[in-house]
C-alpha cells in the first residue's frame, strides 16, 4: 500500500482554487447578476406557489425531475466547451498574444476560460449530486404534514428559494458561457 506524503494537498484543493478563481476573474456585476436574479424569480416563484395553495412538495418533486436531466445536459457541455479550449491550443494563443505584446491579457483570457466553465461543470455535478440525494429523500415525506406545520413549510419554502436560486445560476452561468465560447472561437478564426 502507497503511503501518503505529508506535502499532497486535499483532495478538494483544486475544487476550491477553481470556486476562488471564478469569483476572482468574475467582476462584482457578473455576479450580483448572478446571485440577485435568480434568488427575485424563486422568491417571486414561491410567493405565487404559496399563494395558490398548490402541493409544492410534488412541484419540488416535479423540477427536481427536469433538474437532474438539465443539469446532466449542461455539465456534459460545459466539459465539452473545455474540450474545445483545450484542443484549440491556448498556449498558441498566449503565445501570439505575447507577440504583440499582451502576454498578461492572453493569460488572463486563458484563466478566464478555463475557471469560467470549470466553476460551471463543479455547481451542475453539486446540483446534480444535490439532485439525485433529494429525488431520494422527497419520497419520504407527505404535504400535508410539512403544511400543518408552520416551522417545516417556511423551511421547505427557504429550501426551495435556495435551491432553485443555484438552479438558475448555474442557467445564467452556462448562459455566459456559450457566448464566452462563441467569442473565443471567432478570436480564434482570426488568428
Amino acid at each position: 500500500m502507497a503511503q501518503a506524503s505529508p506535502t499532497r494537498r486535499s483532495v478538494n484543493y483544486d475544487i476550491f482554487k477553481i470556486i476562488k478563481n471564478y469569483f476572482k476573474e468574475s467582476s462584482k456585476q457578473e455576479i450580483r447578476f448572478d446571485l440577485l436574479v435568480p434568488f427575485c424569480i424563486s422568491s417571486i416563484i414561491v410567493f405565487f406557489l404559496y399563494l395558490s395553495k398548490v402541493n409544492m412538495l410534488d412541484i419540488l418533486k416535479e423540477i427536481n425531475d427536469v433538474i437532474i436531466s438539465v443539469m446532466s445536459i449542461l455539465a456534459g457541455f460545459n466539459t465539452a466547451s473545455v474540450a474545445i479550449i483545450a484542443s484549440s491550443n491556448p498556449l498558441g494563443v498566449v503565445e501570439a498574444m505575447e507577440n504583440q505584446g499582451d502576454h498578461i491579457e492572453g493569460q488572463r483570457l486563458l484563466n478566464s476560460l478555463t475557471s469560467y466553465f470549470s466553476y460551471a461543470i463543479i455547481l451542475q455535478l453539486f446540483i446534480l449530486i444535490v439532485s439525485i440525494i433529494a429525488a431520494i429523500t422527497l419520497k419520504f415525506f407527505d404535504m400535508s404534514t410539512i403544511a400543518d406545520n408552520k416551522y417545516l413549510f417556511i423551511s421547505l419554502s427557504l429550501i426551495f428559494i435556495i435551491w432553485f436560486t443555484l438552479v438558475l445560476n448555474s442557467l445564467l452561468i452556462t448562459l455566459r458561457n456559450a457566448s464566452i465560447l462563441h467569442n473565443f472561437i471567432l478570436f480564434l478564426a482570426k488568428r
